[in-house]
């Protein structure tokens, strides 16, 4: 266990605590890890044609980070996919590392560096092709300190080369944020997660914080079972103008928005959306 994991939880951001524990390896049988494994790469098809769409080009050396790469799966199927010479993927939670490395045995993968640490306790890298950064990981640091937001993107916009890219998944909430006054400044949502995940659904309770950031309180219902787990997340919402004027001061060239991954996709009802920034 890294003395990150070790330290006093107390003294963590819930955005890290958060974390601890999710895809314990304890929690799946030989045959249930494989058939989540095959499953989370499957729902990399989206992401996969959208590089494949927007950022290879004639210098494209396969050099590629993730922050906040929790299993991998992702550096895996860049790889099996025969895009990726070497990767690093960079993930604060012990037990998501611990998986990420089952995973890559599975996978049998030989080009994926997997890194438990928090990201600014590393340097900057070298000459990458692609950073990523999906699954709101800008709006998940960027409430942590003051000035997190801003470190990420310059340790981002320091490790790549010239010309190359910085992929975020970033969530709208704008929808939510308007719902909150409507519903006594308090929403709840539920969701079912698909039969290859040991819990069954999730329950939220959303409401802003002192910061008008977005405090989500999740229980998740363990399949087959009457146990219970609980994490906080705080997610800063930002307008698309926002985080392209972050992006454009820090530094980008080029900064694109999409909608959706690929061509032939829905747009999420959730106000998911890919920002692209070319260095």
């Amino acid at each position: 266990m890294t003395n990150a994991e070790k330290m006093d939880t107390s003294k963590k951001h819930e955005n890290l605590v958060a974390y601890e524990g999710v895809e314990l390896l304890s929690n799946f049988s030989p045959s249930e890890f494989e058939r989540y494994c095959d499953h989370k790469l499957s729902t990399c098809d989206k992401h996969i044609q959208f590089i494949k769409n927007y950022c290879l080009s004639s210098n494209w050396q396969g050099v590629v980070c993730e922050v906040g790469s929790g299993n991998s799966k992702l550096l895996y199927r860049l790889e099996l996919e025969k895009l990726l010479t070497c990767g690093y993927g960079v993930e604060a939670s012990y037990s998501r590392y611990q998986f990420a490395q089952k995973f890559k045995n599975y996978v049998a993968s030989t080009k994926v560096k997997n890194i438990n640490s928090d990201l600014f306790d590393l340097q900057p890298l070298q000459q990458c092709d692609m950073i990523i950064g999906v699954d709101v990981i800008l709006q998940l640091i960027s409430p942590m300190s003051d000035n997190a937001e801003q470190q990420l993107l310059s340790w981002c916009f320091t490790s790549l080369k010239e010309q190359g890219y910085l992929l975020l998944e970033m969530v709208d909430y704008s929808s939510i944020v308007a719902q909150l006054p409507l519903n006594d400044g308090m929403l709840q949502t539920w969701k079912k997660f698909p039969h290859s995940d040991p819990f069954e659904y999730i329950l939220c309770k959303v409401f802003e914080n002192e910061n008008r950031d977005l405090r989500w309180e999740k229980t998740f219902l363990k399949r087959n079972s009457l146990d219970k787990e609980y994490s906080t997340n705080i997610l800063r919402p930002y307008s698309k103008s926002q985080i392209i004027n972050l992006l454009k001061e820090t530094g980008f060239a080029q900064v694109s928005i999409f909608d959706k991954w690929c061509d032939d996709g829905e747009v999420d009802d959730n106000g998911e959306y890919i920002v692209l920034a070319q260095k």
